[in-house]
């Protein structure tokens, strides 16, 4: 039985022979009914003027598409704490490494044998280490929306929330000064059980 494939929210398909070659720039945004979707799969109230500009270029002796670009969208999420929305605009730069299968496991082998002569694995850039082109295509609307699920705050709050105690700061990895600090959803709610007093 022959199962269909499931493309995602915002599919932008370019074959892989003419990435890079026939199709070098473009400019990109979702229908209405893919907006809809992304904002299901994103967790948002709205997402609006979503657009992208992106240029395609072959590397490698062309066996490696290099895909980058920028976009650009006002969004809207609701609020961890009061639920309230809470509106943002982004703006980012992406980029992504292409090749089909074979080459993409040729390359990467071939870098690992000439970097590894004392037999230990490197680790590898993204640009040396290229995602494998799926069934001859490259999907652009997908790798943006990969990238513009990485560019929303995952604890947005709205004005007032949060922001006036110190105790609701969470540091996520470094623990230095200037390392990123983000809000502790539920520390809004600490002391909300019958009144009671801060430590």
């Amino acid at each position: 039985m022959n199962i269909p494939h499931t493309l995602p929210e915002w599919s932008y398909l370019v074959e892989e022979d003419r990435a890079g070659t026939d199709v070098t720039d473009l400019k990109l945004s979702p229908s209405a009914e893919e907006v809809e979707a992304l904002c299901k799969r994103l967790n948002l109230l709205s997402l609006d003027n979503m657009r992208a500009h992106i240029t395609l270029e072959r590397q490698s002796g062309g066996m490696v598409v290099h895909v980058k670009g920028r976009f650009t969208a006002d969004i809207t999420q609701a609020c961890v704490v009061s639920l309230e929305p809470v509106a943002s605009h982004l703006d980012e730069k992406f980029e992504g490494w292409f090749a089909n299968s074979e080459q993409a496991v040729m390359l990467n082998k071939a870098r690992r044998d000439r970097q590894n002569a004392d037999g230990e694995a490197p680790m590898l850039e993204e640009k040396d280490d290229p995602e494998p082109i799926v069934n001859g295509h490259i999907d652009l609307g997908e790798l943006i929306t990969q990238y513009l699920s990485l560019a929303i705050d995952p604890y947005p709050h709205a004005p007032g929330m949060g922001s006036g105690d110190e105790d609701d700061a969470v540091v996520y990895g470094d623990s230095n000064p200037g390392a990123d600090i983000r809000r502790n959803p539920f520390a809004a709610l600490k002391n909300w059980k019958g009144g009671g007093d801060k430590d």
